[in-house]
C-alpha cells in the first residue's frame, strides 16, 4: 500500500511539471450488436513528444488478455498520448483501464529515472 501511494503522488508531482491527463468515460449503443458498449478515454500530455512515443511503444507490448471482449486503441499526436478502451462488460473494462494505469505509472517513472524535464 505504501508503495502505490507513492506511486499515486509521483503522479500528482509530475502533473505539476505538465503531464496532464484527460479522461472520460462512457457508454454508448452499438448499430450492429444490441449490448452496450463501455467506452474510456484518455488522453495524457507529455512536456516532450518524443515521451509520448516511448510510453505508447512500451503500453503496445501489453496486449488484452480478452481481445473478444475488449478493444484498445492508441496514437500519438504531438506530445499527447490518446488512448481508448472499449468493452461490452463494465468489469472488463476497469479491468484494462487498471491494467492500463499501472503501465502508464511504470512507463513514466522510468522516463523520469533517465530524463530530466
Amino acid at each position: 500500500d505504501a508503495q502505490e501511494s507513492r506511486g499515486l503522488g509521483d503522479v500528482y508531482k509530475r502533473q505539476e511539471y505538465g503531464m496532464e491527463t484527460k479522461r472520460k468515460m462512457s457508454s454508448m449503443e452499438t448499430n450492429n450488436k444490441p449490448e452496450q458498449l463501455y467506452k474510456y478515454v484518455l488522453e495524457v500530455d507529455f512536456p516532450k513528444p518524443e515521451w509520448s512515443t516511448y510510453v505508447l511503444n512500451s503500453l503496445e507490448v501489453d496486449k488484452e488478455l480478452r481481445a473478444n471482449k475488449v478493444s484498445k486503441t492508441m496514437h500519438v499526436e504531438g506530445n499527447t498520448l490518446n488512448i481508448e478502451i472499449t468493452s461490452s462488460e463494465l468489469k472488463m473494462l476497469r479491468t484494462s483501464v487498471s491494467s492500463l494505469y499501472e503501465f502508464l505509472l511504470l512507463s513514466v517513472n522510468t522516463i523520469n529515472e533517465f530524463h530530466s524535464f
